[in-house]
């Protein structure tokens, strides 16, 4: 805690007198705003179990909670003044010796207070997309609304990186979309910020919402804040009832083949169900009916053992008159027999269905027993 209220001190004596000079018109409340700062610093000074982002945080509300339009812009100079060189303090050049993953790592899991509660997302987007550019010009529109009209403030970085597209099915690093220019280089704008600090979290869920929006159809890291839902995650990598078969559709294919179709789920999660990386269409693997003369059952055998477990199983009896029954909630795998009551043509149904809605996926199979 000394280390932050050495800090904020350190950072407010030196913005104060750049502060006065150039703003002339701003004295008055400037004068209340660092009379208010110096408060705070006392109040800091007291504090024993604050996080460095709750520490922040006091210093936003104190510049920023102002109903004086002055006083409120004074107070936003100062902010991004002591924001600015408590960031670039955070990402000095460190100098020490460890063991080689401890350097690469660069995380002291031993602080609590600094990088604990945060808040980070990475999107991706082919440089030649024009929502590339719309998307940074948006959250950074977002960043001064917020600034100046709800007295939030985001504490943290947006940093662009540019690579090479990958050749994973789903990766992030996906190529163009169709009908934009070839190009072989893409963009990941990463969003992180202190999450005690009012305006981090509202920013990056901006920018989420942004992201998953099928106008900008930007790429979420897999491994950072990621909300889009199946729908989105299909839309971006194909796969859909519209675009079957791409390269969304190659990666539960192969997830097929390891899981049993989705039998086998021992790493199925919440987050993969969500996210729609599960197998999603059912595959009947044998289904059988037969039947000798009236009088006698027909025998309807069926096996679907190897889909998830949330498939649910019918089947659609139509006798020759054209009555229909239905029979549903039916096991993977089992047998059934029926009355031939009629002589003619009965028509039996399977119908496997996963999902609900646009999501539903289905696969049917009819057999046709002639009773005479």
């Amino acid at each position: 805690m000394q280390k932050v209220v050495a800090k904020v001190l350190t950072f407010t004596a030196a913005v104060a007198p750049g502060v006065v000079l150039p703003l002339l018109a701003l004295l008055a409340a400037l004068a209340i705003i660092l009379l208010a700062l110096a408060a705070l610093i006392a109040a800091i000074a007291s504090a024993v179990t604050d996080r460095f982002g709750e520490v922040l945080n006091g210093v936003r509300s104190t510049l920023l909670d102002r109903a004086d339009p002055a006083e409120r812009m004074a107070g936003l100079f100062v902010w991004q003044m002591i924001v600015f060189n408590v960031f670039k303090d955070q990402q000095k050049n460190q100098n020490f010796g460890a063991i080689s993953y401890a350097v690469m790592d660069g995380h002291d899991y031993r602080d609590r207070s600094c990088n604990f509660n945060v808040d980070s997302i990475e999107v991706f987007f082919d440089v030649t997309d024009p929502m590339l550019v719309v998307f940074v010009d948006a959250i950074l529109a977002f960043e001064r609304a917020q600034e100046v009209m709800a007295g939030a403030a985001f504490a943290g970085y947006a940093s662009l990186r540019f690579m090479a597209p990958t050749q994973a099915l789903i990766g992030m690093q996906r190529r163009r979309r169709p009908g934009l220019p070839a190009s072989q280089v893409v963009c990941a704008i990463e969003v992180a910020g202190l999450r005690d600090v009012r305006g981090s979290t509202e920013l990056i869920e901006f920018a989420l919402t942004l992201a998953n929006n099928p106008n900008f159809q930007g790429v979420l890291h897999w491994g950072q804040r990621h909300t889009a839902n199946r729908s989105d995650t299909e839309r971006v990598f194909g796969d859909s009832t519209p675009l079957p078969n791409s390269s969304l559709g190659r990666w539960r294919g192969a997830l097929a083949r390891l899981t049993a179709n989705g039998r086998l789920d021992g790493f199925s999660s919440a987050f993969s169900r969500r996210a729609g990386l599960e197998i999603v269409t059912p595959i009947i693997w044998h289904f059988e009916a037969s039947a000798i003369r009236p009088g006698q059952s027909i025998d309807i055998g069926w096996e679907c053992k190897d889909n998830p477990s949330a498939t649910l199983v019918s089947l659609v009896i139509t006798s020759p008159s054209g009555s229909r029954t239905s029979h549903r909630g039916l096991p993977l795998a089992g047998n059934l027999s029926l009355n031939a009551t009629e002589a003619g043509a009965w028509r039996i149904e399977l119908l496997l269905d996963l999902g609900t809605g646009s999501l539903r996926r289905t696969a049917n199979q009819e057999r046709i027993v002639v009773v005479v």
